[in-house]
Order: structure tokens, then C-alpha cells, then sequence
């Protein structure tokens, strides 16, 4: 929790999901 898991490749409207079709991973 309160973690960067990863960063938004668009924008995301409250309400959305957050998923691998809008999110690139931050994992090094």
C-alpha cells in the first residue's frame, strides 16, 4: 500500500479499472 506499482500509459477516469491495457509497470 502506498506503493508506485506502475505508470498510466492514458488517462484514467475515476471509476475505471486500472489494468495492463492502460498501466506500464514500474518493476525494475
Amino acid at each position: 500500500y502506498g506503493e508506485v506499482i506502475g505508470v498510466a500509459t492514458e488517462d484514467i477516469e475515476r471509476g475505471r479499472h486500472v489494468h495492463c491495457h492502460n498501466v506500464k509497470s514500474a518493476r525494475v
